[in-house]
């Protein structure tokens, strides 16, 4: 009976160790001396550690980072197992996980199997008062207001979302390569590096920049806005309208609201200068309100809860009201219109709300 004993590279130890000089390597300082030796001396215990931190640097986009060290890695196999080691990795419990924390969690996400630049492709959408903020892969965000949805579409050539209801905020990551294109109804928003809001309604395509400038322009005869189940999801397929017509430059603290149809080319898009903050303030959970007549204000609210909003008296529908209005709180909406506006709420049944002039 042989005494001789072949002990095998723990994997996963090694795939965990893998990631966290990736870490350090791509950190903000560069490796003192001592720690250059150490990682000299880890990737010459065996070919397996090479190659997890290889495999590790290429799929992560590092190799960079490698190559800069001079530090001589020899041979690596040339089997792939990335997946199977970053999912140890982030499988692994206890102090090897911990030590490589969040960082391991991206890795596993990147290297999973989905393509990471199209794997946010897909539908998104909020209930009635809810809202959402989602991360794209280029770290652009798309913050969900109230009864929203939208249609990712991202490949390596094309930056494209489609809101197919309600409102969105968009900050977008600066890339000259690749515009950022938004479709709403029978408008278009593009944005290189820039922040801007669109909201899809009855009244049109409703756009306000609260950062650089976009260019809008129009879908024409011909041209239909997609179908959810027309829109790509987990390819790199794109949509292009069938013909465009360019309606010009809206910069920050400007809004533009695209007309419906095709109508008169003149009334296409109207133009005016906008307060963005208060405009948007349902980023920050509020309602802001300054003069706009009870009818709108109602047709703000309502966007927000599922209670159906009433206005009786058809000479209240213009007053002004203004004010500061928590989102969610829509009770205390109440409350404050009938203290401070002279009007009168009841409540015929659970889902019925009624505004009327309050009796003399």
């Amino acid at each position: 009976m042989s005494n001789d004993i072949v002990d095998f590279p723990d994997r996963t130890a090694i795939d965990v160790e893998a990631a966290e000089w990736l870490i350090r390597l791509d950190g903000d300082r560069a490796l003192p001396s001592d720690e250059r030796a150490a990682l000299k001396a880890w990737t010459g215990r065996s070919a397996v550690h090479r190659a997890a931190l290889v495999d590790l640097a290429r799929l992560w986009g590092r190799m960079n980072v490698l190559t800069a060290l001079r530090v001589p890695l020899g041979e690596v196999p040339r089997r792939r197992r990335i997946r199977r080691a970053v999912r140890r990795v982030a499988l692994a419990s206890g102090t090897a996980a911990a030590v490589v924390g969040a960082a391991v969690v991206l890795i596993y996400r990147l290297l999973g199997t989905v393509d990471p630049w199209t794997e946010t492709n897909g539908l998104y959408a909020t209930a009635i008062g809810q809202q959402q903020e989602i991360v794209l892969p280029d770290s652009s965000r798309v913050h969900l207001n109230t009864n929203s949805q939208i249609a990712v579409a991202y490949s390596e050539a094309t930056r494209q979302i489609q809101l197919l209801q309600g409102e969105a905020h968009f900050t977008v990551t600066s890339n000259d390569a690749i515009p950022f294109r938004v479709q709403a109804g029978n408008g278009w928003v593009e944005a290189v590096g820039t922040a801007f809001a669109v909201h899809l309604s009855e009244s049109g395509v409703d756009v306000t920049v609260t950062e650089g400038k976009v260019r809008l322009a129009r879908t024409e005869s011909g041209s239909a806005a997609l179908l959810p189940s027309q829109v790509p999801v987990e390819t790199s397929q794109t949509v292009t309208p069938v013909q465009q017509a360019d309606l010009g430059l809206l910069e920050a603290g400007q809004r533009g609201v695209i007309a419906p149809g095709n109508g008169n080319p003149e009334d296409r898009v109207s133009i005016d200068v906008v307060d963005a903050g208060r405009h948007l303030a349902w980023r920050e959970g509020t309602l802001m309100f300054n003069g706009e007549p009870l009818d709108a204000v109602v047709r703000e609210i309502s966007r927000y809860t599922t209670l159906r909003i009433e206005i009786a008296d058809p000479a209240i529908q213009r007053l002004p009201v203004g004010g500061r209005f928590p989102i969610g709180k829509t009770e205390a909406m109440f409350d404050a219109l009938e203290l401070n506006f002279g009007l009168h709420v009841s409540r015929p049944s659970p889902d019925r709300v009624v505004i009327s002039a309050a009796a003399d």
